[in-house]
């Protein structure tokens, strides 16, 4: 198709058709250059975090983000990143099914619908992907999450505090508060699975099983299917998002997942459902969503 729209409509004269696919680039031996992530902006590293969530960008106020510290409350008192808003992911998943009252959590702590949110914790994990997903499922603007742990950020040279945010009007042009928010519900359809009813549209169908055991789902759609990808298999031994080449490997190449099929990610963890959920629209899967 973009040969043709180039050669033919756009009439460009010099247009060659490269017959492979994606995988056979990737397996060339002459390890030829490919692009990590189709969303490589949905990790962040302590250094933007620093650069865009951090005091200099407060101070000028052009702060366009909103640092959420998932992590206990008990973690968040011994220090975290400044301005991180704390709100626990035991309140998330008390609440996955909740959008209205996260919204009001979410609003009344501070933070901003129309910011980049990143979700901050132990690094890109299952909770964390569970956040993410949360998030952009009631309507927030943008969405990631930090790469890095406390550890981490303090030994890239973050600067850590045990100040909690101060949620409060802003009293002058510069005020390093955080006001409370309007946080309005704008649900993402999506991103989400309601109940297991009929497809759709012409592409397959499949359920993906997240969980490190299999629980079969006993209405599936008669022509859908279901593969059982545990979602550890997507991080690496030592923490951390695979590669894209070998999620590209894990996915399309040893369980054939089709890149345009309806995904739905489900588990008894949604935790798990949510990870694998966050890998796939790493790599660039269109149509992926959680089943809770």
């Amino acid at each position: 198709m973009p040969f043709f729209a180039a050669h033919f409509i756009a009439q460009f004269p010099n247009v060659k058709l490269y017959r492979g696919s994606l995988i056979a680039w990737e397996y060339d031996q002459r390890t030829l250059p490919l692009w990590q992530y189709d969303t490589p902006y949905r990790v962040r590293d302590s250094a933007w975090i620093n650069l865009w969530a951090g005091l200099r960008n407060r101070t000028l106020g052009t702060v366009h983000t909103s640092l959420l510290d998932i992590r206990p409350a008990e973690e968040y008192a011994k220090g975290h990143p400044p301005f991180a808003i704390s709100i626990p992911y035991d309140e998330w998943l008390q609440h996955v099914d909740n959008p209205e009252q996260m919204a009001q959590r979410l609003g009344n702590a501070g933070a901003d619908q129309t910011h980049e949110a990143v979700v901050f914790g132990k690094g890109i994990d299952k909770e964390a992907a569970l956040v993410a997903w949360m998030l952009e499922y009631i309507g927030q603007g943008k969405t990631s999450i930090a790469s890095d742990d406390m550890a981490n950020w303090s030994s890239k040279g973050g600067k850590a505090t045990i100040d909690a945010v101060e949620v409060r009007p802003r009293q002058m042009k510069f005020d390093l508060a955080l006001p409370p928010t309007q946080y309005k519900v704008q649900t993402v359809n999506t991103v989400k699975m309601n109940g297991n009813g009929p497809k759709t549209h012409a592409f397959p169908q499949i359920f993906v099983a997240s969980g490190e055991t299999q629980t079969v789902r006993q209405t599936l759609a008669s022509d859908s299917k279901t593969l059982h990808l545990p979602a550890s298999q997507v991080l690496m031994q030592a923490g951390g998002l695979k590669s894209a080449a070998d999620l590209y490997k894990h996915f399309m190449v040893d369980n054939e997942l089709p890149r345009l099929a309806e995904i739905i990610c489900y588990a008894d963890d949604p935790a798990d459902a949510a990870l694998n959920w966050f890998a796939l629209t790493m790599i660039g899967y269109p149509n992926v969503k959680v089943l809770l």
